[in-house]
Formats: structure tokens, sequence, C-alpha cells
């Protein structure tokens, strides 16, 4: 069975730890590789680890989520 990488990005930290906390992200084949607050440190990340799918808030400091 495939297991897909996750990067959840949001700058609310209570939003962000909900969404990694209340979702039965294995029963659905995704581990939460990694979390990010801002969209800078989401790209940082996202250039030396590769993942599989990203949960990314659209408004945040320093870079959107776009």
């Amino acid at each position: 069975m495939t297991v897909y990488k996750l990067l959840v990005v949001d700058d609310n930290t209570d939003t962000r730890k909900t969404l990694c906390s209340s979702f039965p992200w294995d029963q659905v084949s995704f581990e939460i590789a990694e979390q990010a607050d801002n969209g800078q440190d989401a790209l940082r990340y996202l250039l030396t680890h590769p993942v599989d799918a990203v949960l990314c808030d659209i408004r945040m400091p320093r870079m959107s989520g776009l």
C-alpha cells in the first residue's frame, strides 16, 4: 500500500494543528511529512523534501499559498 507524504501549511497554529490531528490521514494513506507556518518556509522545505500533496492556506504572511 502506497503512503503519500503531505505538507500542511497555515499561519494559524491552532488551525494547522487541528487539520493535522482531527482527520484520520492514515486511513486515506497519507502521512504528515511536515508542517509550516508560512509559504516561504513551505517552499524552503519543498526544495529539499519532495511530498505528494500540499494542504495550504492562501492568505499568509511573507508569501501567499498561491
